[in-house]
């Protein structure tokens, strides 16, 4: 709007704002924002909105035109280029008034202190921008310092600065409302901002777009100050509004004549000379107008070439010398070497290679367990330290083993290996851990690995790639089986010749050549009424059909749950998203040729699914929960209603949903089957409830709580070492009563935190984490589990006992 002054010069002019200016301005600030919200049909889809302090214009009676906010002509704008004014989402492509949130809490940042929030060339992605947030704020006193400068102002730009939206306010307006809290509570008395802007020096309003002018007054420190020049300014469209040129010489000529501090006798050739000493620089987009510099002179020419070529000269010196002393010119390594050679113990020449003596290649020795010396070249041998040579002179270095090239076959590629040394292992065993990837993704949880001795001896040995297992010293084979997901088939390859040297740890980076791609999925909910919206991605189903350019009817090749990663076989699909919610009818999206291709990572993304309509459980329908020995087990149970009398083994279900939920079942008589599964990963601990012919009339509801009576019971193990919590990385296996840990057959194998489902017995229980590094194993005989029971423990990584 015209006759109004842009955000950006107000702070330049008198930034870091008082308190009261800063409140005052920021409530309205809010509330003009809230409204280009509330009347701007486009703004909540559009992309178009740049929200920053150059686009912000705010009369002189201190009022804020919503209509200018984020709709100004960016091209014409002189807001510094490399200021970051958008939220980690709107680099993504996600848009909202949760964006606008996040850079009207920066800008306020920006009047309180006087400086950008961001600094620096424009983030890329949303990652790269949120990468050191956290460090950022604090550094800048948020909300520890401004907190104390302003009470709670410091804790309102934390909320309104966090990285998840939905933990920001909700709209700019609820941003207002607090801004008049802290006024209150701080007592800050109110401000009339047509005063503030009358004595400011930014109190000029912006002159019309056409042209502007500018003065730039040039001074001097030791004599009379020079006459102020006036540079046009054409503002044209699309182009830098700031297109200085410098008046023609003759003209500045004619002005210094009038000049009244000029000398009567001053020659014109005196004026030029006066007059061109200083010049101005272009003016950069910034604004920011730079200071006169002096005209280089010959002898500054000559100074600076001086300087710099004697450095350089210096430095080629030093590097001939290096270069030549240290071996590379003939002779170099020769002569290093026999003035060290004869102070070396005779023990320790015998014992190294000739090569090394000449120079020609490195060497190192070491102890098993223990580097002890590293040559970087013949020259390091004259300055090894006495008590290397001295251990080198009692023992002699023996080489450590090598991982050797192990042969592989089937889906693995690629096999790259390497053995180090590790301070236990006196037992004579080793560890082995196999890093397993696929398309620069690890997939070591999803690969089972099987160990047998290549002499045929020993029973073989099972575990999960994922983790390091410890192994008696030989040479092994491996039969790998990895399966990416519950749809895709499995695929084996071996490698042979795999070493695990006593008191060593073996390391492979096994590469899979696999028929798989990736499906990944971003949804999120928009803001409804009280509910604030946000990312649901974990609570969604996808399912998939293949594309065939129609809906699809019949049920779908596969179905699980979002995320983060899923392995599906390379072709086009058609995916539906679907959200449950309790009281609501599902949340569905569809996204059409989703295509999948071997070893890539396809993403479908919706951030404005419609929310399903509130249910109004009048009937007909069921509500069906489920328990477990007087547990509640809803949560993992499902209802399906068939027609009554059909072969559930081919029928499709009327209808389904989860436990404890309402939903909808026409009127009629139906079989309504229950399915507990509380480990989906073994199908063997499941069980099945079964009502027949239950008659659902008009408006009735089925209610009802049936027992599943599965005999499951569970475990549930927490380790922390001090303030870190290890639960994640926790392995918890169970074998039988006096079995052999290292040859045993695993009956239960979990890991992560949370309670897992097992069947009732007694075990042998051990407990597997990595503490400070090291794998580290504690063992628990004789646990009786029962059904319906709960094996809980909570262990101390410092004070537990470990396994030797």
């Amino acid at each position: 709007m015209r006759g109004a002054l842009r955000l950006d010069r107000i702070l330049k002019e008198r930034a870091p704002l008082k308190p009261p200016v800063l409140i005052e301005l920021g409530i309205r600030i809010c509330e003009a924002v809230q409204r280009t919200w509330d009347n701007d049909d486009q703004a909540p889809g559009g992309t178009e909105r740049e929200l920053m302090p150059c686009t912000i214009f705010v009369g002189l009676d201190g009022s804020v035109s919503a209509e200018d906010i984020g709709l100004s002509d960016l091209e014409a704008t002189a807001g510094d280029p490399s200021a970051v004014y958008k939220a980690p989402e709107s680099i993504e492509g996600h848009g909202g008034i949760g964006a606008d949130v996040f850079v009207l809490t920066a800008i306020l940042f920006e009047m309180a202190t006087g400086e950008p929030l961001f600094k620096g060339r424009r983030a890329e992605s949303g990652e790269q921008m949120t990468k050191g947030l956290q460090r950022r704020l604090s550094a800048v006193g948020i909300p520890n310092g401004l907190d104390r400068r302003i009470g709670g102002f410091g804790s309102f730009l934390q909320r309104g600065l966090q990285l998840d939206r939905r933990h920001r306010y909700p709209n700019p307006v609820a941003m207002g409302r607090q801004l008049k809290l802290i006024r209150n509570d701080a007592t800050i008395d109110p401000v009339d901002l047509a005063e503030f802007f009358a004595s400011s020096p930014a109190g000029e309003a912006e002159p019309a777009p056409e042209a502007e002018v500018l003065s730039v007054e040039l001074e001097t420190e030791d004599k009379p100050p020079e006459p102020q020049w006036t540079l046009a300014a054409e503002s044209v469209p699309g182009t830098n509004p700031f297109n200085i040129q410098e008046a023609a010489l003759d003209d500045r000529v004619e002005a210094a004549r009038a000049d009244p501090w000029q000398s009567d006798d001053e020659t014109e050739q005196d004026i030029v000379k006066r007059m061109t000493a200083r010049r101005l620089t272009p003016v950069e987009r910034t604004g920011q107008h730079k200071l006169p510099e002096e005209e280089p002179t010959f002898m500054g020419a000559v100074r600076w070439f001086i300087g710099r070529v004697l450095l350089v000269l210096l430095l080629v010196c030093c590097i001939l010398f290096a270069i030549g002393y240290f071996g590379c010119f003939p002779g170099g390594t020769e002569r290093i070497v026999a003035s060290g050679w004869e102070r070396v113990p005779e023990a320790v020449r015998e014992s190294v290679p000739e090569s090394w003596v000449t120079g020609v290649q490195g060497w190192w020795a070491e102890r098993p367990g223990q580097e002890v010396g590293r040559g970087v070249g013949g020259w390091a041998l004259g300055v090894m330290p006495e008590d290397w040579r001295r251990t080198l002179a009692e023992e002699p270095p023996t080489p450590p083993p090598t991982a050797g090239t192990p042969t592989a076959d089937g889906v693995v590629a690629s096999v790259e290996g390497w053995i180090e040394p590790v301070a236990d292992g006196g037992d004579g065993s080793g560890r082995l851990k196999l890093t397993i990837d696929y398309a620069g993704r690890a997939r070591g949880s999803r690969v089972a690995v099987v160990a047998t001795r290549a002499d045929g001896t020993g029973e073989p040995i099972e575990w999960t790639a994922e983790s390091a297992q410890a192994l008696p010293a030989s040479h092994y084979d491996l039969a790998l089986r990895y399966q990416e997901s519950t749809v895709t088939e499995p695929l084996v390859g071996t490698i042979a010749g795999v070493v695990v040297a006593a008191g060593h740890a073996t390391t492979y980076v096994v590469g899979l050549d696999a028929p798989y791609g990736f499906l990944d999925a971003e949804i999120a909910l928009p803001a409804e009424g009280d509910f604030e919206g946000g990312d649901v991605t974990r609570q969604v189903t996808l399912s998939g059909w293949p594309e065939t350019g129609e809906r699809p009817t019949e049920p779908p090749a596969w179905s699980l749950p979002a995320g983060p990663l899923i392995g599906l076989e390379p072709g086009v699909w058609r995916v539906r998203a679907v959200l449950e919610e309790e009281g609501r009818a599902p949340s569905v999206a569809w996204f059409s040729d989703v295509r999948v291709a071997k070893g890539d990572r396809t993403l479908v993304r919706r951030t404005d699914m419609r929310r399903g309509e509130p249910l109004d459980p009048t009937g007909p329908g069921v509500r069906i929960a489920a328990t477990n020995y007087g547990e509640d087990v809803s949560e993992s149970t499902v209802v399906f209603v068939f027609a009554a009398g059909a072969n559930r083994g081919g029928a499709v279900a009327a209808a389904q949903g989860p436990a404890g939920y309402y939903f909808d079942v026409p009127i009629g008589t139906w079989d309504i089957q229950l399915v507990y599964t509380p480990d989906p990963t073994d199908p063997s601990l499941r069980a099945t409830r079964l009502l027949e012919r239950v008659v659902i009339d008009p408006g009735q509801i089925v209610r009802r709580t049936e027992e599943m009576n599965l005999a499951v019971s569970f475990v549930d193990v927490r380790v922390t070492a001090g303030d870190e919590d290890l639960s994640d990385e926790v392995r918890v296996l169970g074998l039988n009563p006096g079995a052999s840990f290292e040859g045993a057959t695993r009956l239960f194998d979990t890991e992560g935190p949370g309670a897992h489902a097992v069947h009732p017995d007694t075990y042998d229980v051990y407990v597997q984490v990595t503490v400070d590094g090291v794998w580290r194993t504690a063992a628990f005989k004789d646990v009786e589990l029962g059904a319906g029971a709960t094996w809980k423990r909570r262990l101390d990584a410092a004070t537990v006992r470990w396994m030797d």
